[in-house]
Parts: C-alpha cells; structure tokens; sequence
C-alpha cells in the first residue's frame, strides 16, 4: 500500500501538498490513511483509502452512488439550513484525472474525501444519550434519502440483505457438501434452518414484504455515525458503500443490535444474533 505523501499529491485534486501519511485504524474493509496536506488555508487532513475491491467488484459504480447520495442529503440539508456542512456530510475529492478515484500503477483503486475534524465514534454506546442521537441521525438519514429514487441507486453488493437468496445460497452449500462435512454439522444446519424459518414467518406475518423499496444505508451500526467531540451532537452518517435500494427494517435491526448492546461485536455469532434480534423485533407488538 502506498505511503508516500507525493502520491497522493499527484493523484488527487487539493490545492496543496500532501506532507505527511498516517493509517487510520477504523473499519476492517478498506485500506484507509489520513493525510495532512499544506495548504493555502493552513494544515488540513483528508482521508485516503485503497478501495477493497474483492468486496465492491466495481470502484466507478460504487463512487456514482456515493456521489449521487451524498449530493442529495447535502442538498436536503441546505434546505434545512444546517451550518458546517462540511462536517455533516461527507464530501469526495476528485482524482486530478477527473474520475471520482484514481487507479495506481498496480492497479489499485484510491478515492478520497475530507476529514471530518473534532468528531469520534463509538463502537459500543457510552450511555442512552449516545444511542438516542444516532438514533436521530440514522432517521434524518433516512429522511433525506426518501425523495431518492432507488432506481437511480445501483447494488453495490449484490442480494447483500436479500434474505431468500442468502437461505437458498446456504440449502446450496448444504446439498453440494464440498467438503464432507455436512454429516458432522447436523445440528448447527437444523438450527439455521429453525432460524431462517422463524425469521420467514415474523416477516410474512408483519406485512414485511409491503414495506417500499427504498435508498437505506444497509450498514446501520453505531459505529458508523461521528459525535462531535464537544457537544456530543450525532454529526454525520459515514461508511456509504452499501447505501443502496432496500428495507428500513435492515437498517433498524442493525442499529438497535449494536446501540443497544453494550458489548463489542463478536464476530462469531453476530450474524445469527442479528437475524434472531431482527426476527424477534419484528414479530413483538407493542
């Protein structure tokens, strides 16, 4: 991964110069380092990040609907007349090319955007203040993206909360057993299967499938909300990558299962405790 601060002052369009590269240790997909540049209007951090395109197959179509939402919610807090946009919504910086990212000689993918000054996250909730502002920011996400038509927003991940097609996927891996051991995992297949049928049933009976397609961020973890340092005010909604056409309901179970919880994610069971949280929410009256 490139470290050197002339790269990044070839490849993007800032006026001034990147003196100085650090890693920025947050999120487990991308390759990510904040560098200070120089600039006419002093010391100033921007975020450089090596797309993982393993995971998002197509760099391009990724930054047009990250550019195409992020325009539209700083447009829809224009009209709410919020100050320091700039800290409320991300904003990318152009490739001197012209291209929303930059392709080095290896091949890699390299985007850019500002650094958001004064702000932090949390990966677990300090208190019921915390969860209740990201609660409110997640909305007014939500809100602003309303209007969008999801038509115009493009799959990022392909069938990423599509819940059909992640239970025929697992009945696949099961009947096709590459491996030979299917004969040894009898118990955990029956008990995904109890689950997945559980979660079917809770969504049909709750009128799930009425619900409206619509642009959600599909991410929805607390995490993935900046505080103000200061005044502790939830800024802005970052991690766009999977903003894309879906279910609010997604977006609702995930922020609940991670704002609600004041333990860290386990990575072990933290995708059937999300299916069984959602599942359960969904079916429970109030």
């Amino acid at each position: 991964m490139s470290d050197k601060p002339r790269d990044f002052t070839e490849w993007f369009a800032i006026d001034g110069e990147c003196v100085q590269v650090a890693p920025l240790k947050r999120g487990h997909i991308h390759d990510t380092l904040v560098g200070t540049w120089r600039t006419g209007e002093g010391s100033r951090r921007f975020v450089h990040q090596r797309v993982n395109t393993q995971v998002f197959r197509d760099p391009v179509l990724l930054m047009q609907n990250w550019l195409r939402v992020t325009e539209h919610v700083r447009a829809a807090l224009v009209r709410e007349g919020k100050s320091e946009l700039e800290r409320r919504c991300l904003r990318a910086i152009p490739a001197r090319s012209g291209g929303p990212c930059h392709t080095d000689e290896s091949g890699a993918v390299w985007r850019s955007f500002a650094f958001i000054e004064g702000a932090r996250s949390f990966d677990v909730p300090p208190g019921p203040a915390e969860a209740q502002e990201a609660a409110r920011a997640f909305g007014a996400f939500a809100a602003q993206l309303a209007d969008l038509d999801p038509a115009t927003v493009a799959e990022s991940i392909p069938h990423f909360h599509d819940f059909a097609h992640r239970v025929a996927s697992f009945e696949a891996a099961v009947a096709a057993d590459a491996h030979g051991r299917a004969f040894a995992a009898v118990d955990a297949i029956d008990g995904a299967r109890r689950l997945a049928a559980e979660v079917e049933r809770a969504l049909a009976s709750e009128g799930a499938t009425a619900l409206p397609l619509r642009v959600v961020h599909n991410d929805c973890k607390l995490n993935n909300v900046l505080f103000d340092d200061a005044t502790g005010e939830a800024l802005c909604v970052i991690d766009l990558d999977t903003v894309m056409p879906g279910s609010v309901l997604a977006d609702f179970g995930d922020l609940a299962r991670t704002a609600a919880c004041p333990a860290p994610e386990a990575p072990a069971w933290m995708t059937a405790f999300a299916i069984g949280f959602s599942a359960s929410s969904i079916s429970a009256k109030s």
